[in-house]
């Protein structure tokens, strides 16, 4: 079991090197064999954006569908690039903060703060 560890470990630190735009390619194409295998992950967006948006027509739900799950392979694989890679590149990752003010306002009034974010990165 050791050496499949250290494998992956060394694969994480390969693609932590690699574009991100590359990275975020090879997630996207993920999204075609996951509908093609009705994988468990293509049946529940399927679902899930049945019952949120019923308005929509299965072509509609149907692009939709192949743009979520083109956006959680695109984040699936920039996980080597947070988990291996430099710290300091990761943050420079972030395009956008939202809310920030409230956050700094909390904590300049001596409150606690509970962060409520993804869990992925």
């Amino acid at each position: 079991m050791r050496w499949q560890v250290a494998l992956v470990a060394r694969l994480l630190a390969l693609a932590s090197r690699l574009p991100l735009r590359l990275l975020h390619a090879v997630g996207a194409l993920l999204a075609y064999p996951a509908r093609w295998l009705g994988t468990r992950e293509y049946r529940v967006a399927r679902r899930n954006l049945e019952l949120c948006f019923p308005e929509l027509d299965a072509r509609a739900r149907r692009g939709l569908l192949r743009a979520t799950l083109a956006e959680a392979g695109k984040g699936l694989f920039e996980l080597p690039r947070l988990w291996a890679g430099d710290p300091r590149r990761a943050l420079g990752m972030i395009r956008a903060v939202h809310g920030r003010e409230h956050f700094d306002a909390a904590r300049a009034d001596g409150r606690g703060v509970l962060v409520a974010a993804p869990h992925l990165g």
